[in-house]
């Protein structure tokens, strides 16, 4: 927590503490999102970020967007220039993507993801603070150059066999 405190306010890092722990645990709908296999290691990874935008006034629609976040290999750039985060990346140039089965393309930058539930009680939005966090969080890790780093992703997930296409 003490490394948290140089570049957040008290205030913030309990706020992101209350979310993750909660009077509830950390096991609740809340601090979750259901995401393909191979998705959620893309996550893990920080190769892609999700910023929070807005919620709706009835607590069922969260407003985000999507950014591909960049994958140095370690000791490929120098640290006086740090990656960008561009808005027209359609992967993240280590032959990674995700396809929008909507507009039947690939997911680029600072497209529009919509989370929807019917009922905000019983089935709950992901957390926006949680999302805020992780996307501070995987800027500093990817922009640093401290994300993890793979220069052979394993297609062995147990998606079926698909041959390693990313598709959500």
């Amino acid at each position: 927590m003490s490394v948290l405190k140089t570049f957040w306010s008290e205030q913030k890092i309990k706020a992101w503490m209350h979310e993750v722990v909660g009077a509830r645990g950390t096991e609740i709908l809340a601090n979750r999102i259901a995401m393909a296999l191979n998705v959620h290691r893309y996550w893990g990874k920080a190769m892609f970020a999700i910023k929070p935008i807005e919620i709706s006034k009835d607590g069922k629609t969260l407003y985000a967007e999507f950014y591909w976040l960049p994958t140095d290999k370690p000791g490929s750039r120098s640290m006086l220039s740090p990656s960008k985060i561009s808005n027209n990346m359609d992967s993240t140039g280590d032959h990674v993507s995700l396809w929008n089965i909507i507009t039947d393309r690939r997911l680029h930058s600072g497209e529009q993801i919509v989370f929807h539930t019917d009922d905000p009680e019983a089935k709950p939005l992901p957390s926006s603070e949680l999302l805020k966090m992780q996307w501070v969080l995987h800027r500093v890790a990817a922009l640093s150059g401290a994300a993890e780093y793979e220069d052979d992703y394993d297609t062995d997930d147990g998606d079926g066999g698909n041959g390693g296409r990313n598709e959500f």
